[in-house]
């Protein structure tokens, strides 16, 4: 495969010297999934915002070279590079929620890209914008563009920065964890629309990550970065069975499962939900009249006991945090029981009587919901 992206002994330091990337080298091919995966701090995103000339000012780059084919990115003026950022190389940042303006429409910030790099306008500028926002997978494009990103779900807003990444059919494209704050099943989707993005476009990815699960489903080659070093590279068949560095074995050891599943405590429960429904009204019209509800919450039984952790899992929109709210009080159970320590049905209290739990003040009782203050002001 021909060479598309060659980093060649890329430094980043803090203003006062303080080396965060050193001396980093890689290539990227044409149509390859390249991973660069490390814990947190490990200097993964800042590489990628070297690589696309998008540093804090707090940050600057001391040594190396990034070619792009024949361009020399890091030697560019800056109005150069801004016909290469988005046109040739595009980037899907970490958390679309600060990413994406809050106060436009999403399909006005795909357009902006549009119009700056291929001069699209009128028509076809909207018939672009939809058929993007077709292909990776959001329904009724052409309502959903003009929408703002506090209306769409996570894995929507996700699908979004991927368009506006693709709109100009990049050479490169740095996704930077796209799929960190996803549940499972909507991390999956995305994944899969990448590889098939991908394949389509014929571009390549620089995918930065610290899930193993993820390298495993997606890339083909992988490197390594420990401290600011990129300590190992292999394929990622090699990668997974036999790493070499120490750190790498350690990375692929703390990414398997170490521990058997404890049982459950036997102590009398803490808090019990019991048949705890929590809907809301559909209304319509001038008098707003009910004509359905959704069923958010739909008949839940939990036990929790003293010192035992309960993972409440499932899908985005499946009920998880709207449970934990009604158990907190903060929504109004449809129907239901709340039960603390088995004798004191929350659902029933007032504000009032609430008030000492929430303080960490619990009188008889043997714990505190809320912990030693309250998450909010008032009731």
């Amino acid at each position: 495969m021909a060479e598309i992206l060659r980093v060649e002994n890329l430094s980043v330091a803090l203003r006062d010297g303080t080396e965060i990337v050193r001396e980093v080298d890689f290539t990227l091919r044409a149509g390859e999934v390249f991973a660069l995966v490390g814990e947190s701090g490990s200097g993964k995103s800042v590489t990628a915002l070297a690589l696309m000339r998008l540093l804090p000012a707090a940050l600057r780059i001391t040594g190396g070279a990034v070619h792009l084919q024949e361009t020399e990115l890091l030697s560019l003026p800056e109005a150069q590079m801004q016909r290469v950022r988005g046109r040739r190389m595009a980037m899907i940042f970490q958390e679309p929620m600060t990413a994406l303006n809050p106060v436009m429409r999403v399909g006005a910030q795909i357009a902006e890209v549009l119009k700056l790099h291929l001069g699209l306008k009128g028509r076809a500028l909207r018939q672009r914008v939809i058929a993007l926002l077709d292909e990776v997978g959001i329904p009724d494009p052409h309502i959903r563009m003009d929408w703002y990103p506090h209306q769409l779900s996570g894995g929507q807003r996700q699908r979004v920065m991927i368009a506006m990444a693709l709109a100009c059919e990049p050479e490169v494209l740095i996704a930077d964890e796209p799929t960190t704050a996803l549940d499972v099943t909507i991390q999956a989707q995305i994944l899969q629309q990448l590889k098939r993005l991908q394949q389509r476009h014929g571009m390549a990815i620089l995918f930065i990550t610290h899930d193993m699960g993820v390298v495993a489903e997606i890339a083909d080659r992988v490197a390594v970065m420990y401290q600011g070093q990129i300590v190992e590279q292999a394929d990622t068949r090699y990668f997974l069975t036999a790493p070499k560095h120490p750190y790498t074995q350690r990375l692929i050891s703390n990414a398997l499962p170490q521990k058997a599943l404890k049982p459950a405590p036997k102590n009398q429960p803490l808090l019990q939900a019991k048949n705890v429904r929590v809907w809301f009204a559909q209304r319509k019209g001038l008098l707003q009249r009910t004509i359905g509800h959704t069923k958010a919450v739909d008949g839940v039984d939990l036990t929790i006991r003293p010192g035992e952790t309960v993972a409440l899992v499932g899908e985005s929109g499946s009920g998880k945090s709207t449970l934990g709210m009604a158990i907190l009080r903060l929504l109004a159970l449809t129907e239901g029981q709340l039960l603390f320590d088995e004798t004191v049905d929350l659902a029933t209290l007032s504000e009032r009587q609430l008030r000492p739990l929430a303080q960490g003040d619990s009188g008889d009782f043997s714990g505190s919901l809320f912990g030693a203050q309250p998450p909010y002001d008032h009731w």
